[in-house]
C-alpha cells in the first residue's frame, strides 16, 4: 500500500495548484499504484495545469515540469 507521494514541480505548476489540490491527481492514481496509473496521474495533472496557465496568462504562461514519487510499503521477503 502507498502512504507518501512526493510531487516536485517548477513554478509553472505551483503558480496554479496549492499542496491539497494536487491530491486529487494523486489519488487517482490510486493506493496501489502501479507505474502506469502514477504517469496517467501526471499527465492529467501537467495537461490541466498547461490548459489553465494559457487561459489564464495567455502566451505569458510558465513552463511547467513536475515529477511525481509514490513510496509503498512492500512486506519483506521470508
Amino acid at each position: 500500500m502507498c502512504q507518501v507521494t512526493l510531487v516536485l514541480g517548477s513554478d509553472g505548476l505551483w503558480d496554479l495548484w496549492a499542496y491539497k489540490e494536487l491530491l486529487e491527481y494523486t489519488f487517482k492514481a490510486g493506493l496501489a499504484s502501479t507505474q502506469s496509473s502514477v504517469v496517467t496521474s501526471l499527465n492529467l495533472l501537467v495537461e490541466e495545469t498547461r490548459k489553465q496557465s494559457e487561459y489564464l496568462f495567455g502566451e505569458d504562461a510558465d513552463n511547467i515540469c513536475a515529477i511525481m514519487v509514490r513510496f509503498c510499503n512492500v512486506a519483506p521477503a521470508d
